[in-house]
């Protein structure tokens, strides 16, 4: 799949795909050299200086009628509902 993803984007971008993860519903494409960094927390990881990101609606429904989904999260990480879901997490996650 990433070999296909840049084939597409690499015309498009001019720099090779040297990363790809998700995060809150999110899809993210690095492209260039992956340099030294700190994310929020104080980690050390590593970011490219080109970065694309693929967002799409979706929802996770638990057995009891609970659920989450792309709905429950903001921009900069802000994050709504948390106090339904945290249980509706540990029920998708156990059944």
């Amino acid at each position: 799949m990433k070999h296909e993803i840049e084939q597409a984007l690499r015309p498009i971008i001019g720099e090779p795909l040297t990363a790809m993860w998700r995060y809150a519903g999110n899809q993210k494409f690095e492209f260039g050299v992956q340099r030294p960094c700190k994310n929020r927390k104080g980690e050390e990881i590593t970011r490219a200086d080109l970065g694309l990101v693929v967002s799409c609606h979706w929802r996770m429904d638990a057995p009891d009628g609970g659920y989450i989904s792309s709905e429950d999260y903001g921009p900069n990480g802000a994050r709504y509902r948390d106090e339904l879901n945290g249980p509706v997490i540990e029920r998708l996650l156990i059944t």
